[in-house]
């Protein structure tokens, strides 16, 4: 990640991360991008309401896990995402791309294709360059194609991955 903000001459703290996952190894790595954001300068509170976790219900609000849960310190403030418009009684990964307008979208999941088209197509349109790392293995699990993401954000992602995937071939160049 932070790699990718210096390739766009961004820093972290200015970034807005969505994390699909919420096992031990997505809780860690958000716990690990507020450290970042707060190294940076930003308050734990500044640094939280730019950051995005959802598990297998949607994004997880500190409504929504016991404080002495382990999600409770990667929580959202539910008034944060309250006014947003959503479909159920919790936001699902479409509507926090909507609604919260990432640039960088990370799959811990293990979900399959979880990074649809429409979803990278929507978080183009509010990010020139988005940052996406489906980094689930093996590969039958991994939230997408990198070849997909780069024909859907017509070659402008930054994309890491957890499996290996052959190489992608943007207008003609591999």
């Amino acid at each position: 990640m932070l790699s990718a903000c210096r390739q766009k001459n961004e820093r972290l703290r200015d970034q807005r991360v969505v994390i699909a996952g919420a096992g031990a190894g997505g809780v860690g790595v958000a716990s690990a991008i507020l450290e970042g954001m707060k190294r940076e300068g930003l308050s734990d509170e500044q640094a939280r309401q730019q950051l995005f976790v959802l598990d297998g219900k949607g994004l997880i609000t500190r409504d929504r896990i016991a404080e002495s849960g382990y999600k409770y310190r990667i929580a959202q403030p539910p008034e944060f995402s309250e006014q947003w418009q959503t479909s159920g009684p919790v936001a699902n990964l479409m509507e926090v791309v909507e609604n919260a307008e990432p640039t960088i979208l990370l799959g811990l999941s293990g979900v399959a294709g979880l990074f649809s088209q429409p979803i990278i197509e929507c978080m183009s349109q509010s990010c020139k360059r988005p940052v996406i790392f489906p980094l689930s293995n093996p590969t039958s699990s991994c939230e997408a194609i990198p070849q997909d993401l780069m024909d859907w954000t017509r070659g402008q992602a930054i994309v890491a991955t957890g499996s290996p995937f052959p190489d992608i071939t943007i207008d003609g160049q591999s």
